[in-house]
């Protein structure tokens, strides 16, 4: 098991990756991660020492987490440079998690938690994942927000993404009406 240290986290943040996690606002009976309060602790550390009962936790950049949405209501912002002023090095353990691309980490930064329900965690989301992942995971990110309860989220994603998809197909309408008229030496 491959074992990272606490710059190489920070490298991936200064290369543009965002780490998060899927997590629930409230406790719940599904076996999918855990009901670990992480709202609680927006701007704050959490880590065994600080925490009792906390061992570690599953984290992954953004766009993995995108496909996640089936372990909860929430995404969890953390941040690994604003835990760096907050830990020694040496206490920061993180090892591969069981899939591909998640670690496994004893210490966070939660920078916010963040409701699949609100439109603008969406607009976050679409601004921040790239849009070929999105288009992909859509349908399981959908469904998956919907088991949760959020609704009004999964609603706005599928209008955001019809949108796009309405304003792309216009616009390949209107380049090859364009060339059409500039074949016809005529203009509209």
């Amino acid at each position: 098991m491959k074992q990272y240290n606490l710059d190489y986290f920070i490298k991936k943040e200064e290369q543009g990756t965002i780490f998060a996690k899927v997590s629930k606002s409230c406790k719940s009976n599904d076996s999918h991660g855990t009901d670990f309060p992480y709202h609680e602790y927006i701007n704050d550390v959490i880590n065994p020492s600080t925490v009792p009962g906390f061992v570690d936790s599953t984290i992954e950049p953004l766009e993995i987490a995108f496909g996640y949405f089936h372990y909860g209501d929430s995404i969890t912002i953390v941040n690994f440079t604003e835990l760096k002023k907050h830990i020694s090095e040496s206490s920061f353990e993180a090892w591969d998690g069981i899939k591909s691309n998640c670690y496994q980490v004893n210490s966070l930064y939660v920078v916010d938690v963040k409701s699949l329900n609100d439109p603008e965690t969406i607009d976050y989301l679409l601004r921040k994942i790239d849009r070929h992942i999105i288009n992909e995971q859509s349908q399981i990110a959908i469904s998956s927000m919907r088991k949760w309860g959020c609704d009004v989220g999964a609603d706005y994603l599928e209008k955001m993404l019809t949108d796009e998809d309405d304003v792309i197909i216009s616009n390949t309408f209107l380049s090859k009406l364009k060339a059409f008229f500039k074949r016809e030496n005529t203009s509209f």
